[in-house]
């Protein structure tokens, strides 16, 4: 019997591009003619995803697990954004992206709040524009809202959305999506069906939980902290910068795991001093 073949998947999430704080080109063409010239941070970050795109090239598939797309960030009124214009957005991640060389491509659906606009799918829009699979419907095919992926003789569920967890409480909404996925296994798939791997995005940090015949996985995000996170929780929303590998062979799962530490700014340490006053 011929071996089976060793299938690679990339797995990345949250690259909010867009985002002042996000992953970005160091020169990015603007629709309205100029050309963004990306701060320190971002160049960081964009170095980091050069160097992980060379080192993980042309895998057999590459995932990108929601919110590509940071939006025109309404409630901010676009103060975090080096543009507001949609397409500059997409075209940002569709650099990103093409970085890979990926056999295939399956694009999730992020939160509404980013990735749509006026009914119409950004991630649809990117998922178009890097040739990805056709995994959803209607108007919006190349993205969706979740994936089941058979790889090898393994089945994945792909999904953008997962509750926070902090504390000693983070793996709670991981393992809680892994006992949800058997209770409702009959419901939700075929007969004798069942999900061996999870992957979730959303909450910008990783996460690994596994049981004796199933694995959950958040994967890392490609934003620093933001102001919203600050707001949340300036310590307990600290966020992973990475990206995850799968390689998988028949039933057999392997794990590379890449997080990095890019140099960012750091907050001042005032020092209080009493003056003389007459």
């Amino acid at each position: 019997m011929q071996d089976e073949k060793e299938v690679t998947m990339v797995c990345v999430a949250d690259l909010h591009s867009g985002s002042r704080a996000a992953v970005c080109p160091p020169e990015m063409p603007m629709s309205d003619g100029g050309t963004y010239h990306a701060g320190a941070a971002q160049c960081a970050l964009y170095d980091i995803w050069c160097g992980l795109a060379k080192e993980w090239a042309r895998p057999d598939i590459l995932l990108v697990c929601g919110d590509a797309i940071e939006g025109q960030a309404r409630k901010e009124s676009g103060v975090g954004c080096w543009s507001t214009d949609l397409d500059d957005q997409i075209a940002g991640a569709e650099i990103l992206v093409n970085k890979f060389n990926a056999k295939k491509k399956y694009i999730i659906e992020g939160t509404g709040y980013h990735v749509d606009a006026g009914g119409k799918s950004l991630e649809h829009c990117l998922g178009e524009k890097v040739g990805a699979e056709k995994i959803g419907s209607g108007n919006s095919p190349h993205a969706a809202d979740e994936l089941l992926l058979r790889v090898g003789k393994l089945l994945f569920h792909a999904s953008h959305h997962i509750q926070v967890g902090t504390g000693w409480y983070k793996t709670t909404p991981l393992a809680r999506e892994l006992v949800f996925a058997l209770l409702a296994a009959t419901d939700k798939l075929p007969k004798g069906e069942n999900v061996d791997v999870i992957l979730r995005g959303h909450v910008h940090y990783f996460c690994g939980v596994e049981f004796t015949r199933q694995r959950g996985y958040i994967i890392p995000c490609f934003q620093l902290q933001t102001r919203y996170m600050r707001r949340k929780s300036a310590f307990g929303m600290m966020p992973t910068i990475g990206a995850l590998r799968f390689r998988v062979k028949g039933d057999s799962l392997a794990l590379d795991k890449k997080f990095f530490k890019p140099v960012q700014a750091r907050p001042t340490i005032h020092r209080y001093e009493e003056t003389n006053t007459i």
